[in-house]
């Protein structure tokens, strides 16, 4: 029989994993699954839009946050799994902008909800689907329902018309698509203009949510088309 693993032996590996395995620290291939036309994307929506923070559900070991954290803004990235956080908390213990919690990302977002001013503008990246259970619908749901102008990018989601997009799928759990999104009245889903064939790294797909005050300057961009 094996050993089972407590949470504190996983923490330290996952720490010992940061220091020893330096390696591991680019990912996928950098940060947004080494896209670069998806890089470009999320950069232009920071630019027209100036989110005043960054939400992160699903910290992996840290790749994509360390590029948030270099926006400037305060930055929050939750990890559920105990030898990822560790990495992820020995990589930015240091870094005054991160912040790295371990918890279920949809307990958290209720937290942060109760903390934070959910007035301001806020960016939330959603990539903590990989496990048998889906917590993008009630993510997204607690977003919508408590950030005044949130702006939602859902990671490895299905691009309707493109299916050279890689998107995650967990069969009777339900893949990551427009489907499993909540009825929000008046918001706008948007997906990448590019296509497949024109991205690097990856080729992952996503999907872009925000309420109807940001829709506009959304849809004047050339980096996403609405759905």
């Amino acid at each position: 029989m094996g050993r089972r693993v407590t949470r504190p032996v996983a923490l330290l590996a996952g720490m010992r994993d940061f220091h020893r395995r330096p390696e591991l620290s680019s990912g996928f291939g950098g940060p947004f699954n080494g896209q670069t036309r998806r890089l470009e994307a999320i950069t232009a929506l920071f630019d027209e839009l100036q989110p005043e923070r960054v939400v992160e559900t699903g910290s992996y070991r840290g790749t994509t946050t360390e590029w948030f954290g270099q926006r400037d803004v305060p930055v929050d990235t939750i990890e559920i799994n105990w030898r990822l956080f560790g990495y992820a908390w020995a990589r930015f213990r240091r870094d005054p902008l991160v912040t790295v919690h371990r918890s279920d990302s949809r307990a958290e977002l209720q937290d942060l909800a109760r903390r934070l001013d959910t007035t301001r503008c806020c960016f939330f990246y959603l990539d903590a689907h990989w496990h048998e259970e889906l917590p993008t619908r009630e993510e997204i749901e607690i977003i919508a329902s408590r950030w005044e102008q949130p702006i939602i990018v859902i990671d490895d989601c299905k691009v309707p018309w493109d299916d050279g997009y890689g998107f995650d799928d967990y069969g009777s759990a339900g893949l990551v698509s427009v489907e499993l999104f909540p009825e929000l009245p008046g918001w706008s889903v948007f997906f990448p203009s590019t296509p497949h064939t024109e991205e690097t790294g990856a080729r992952r797909g996503c999907a872009l949510i925000v309420p109807p005050a940001l829709a506009s300057r959304v849809g004047a961009l050339d980096d996403w088309r609405a759905a």
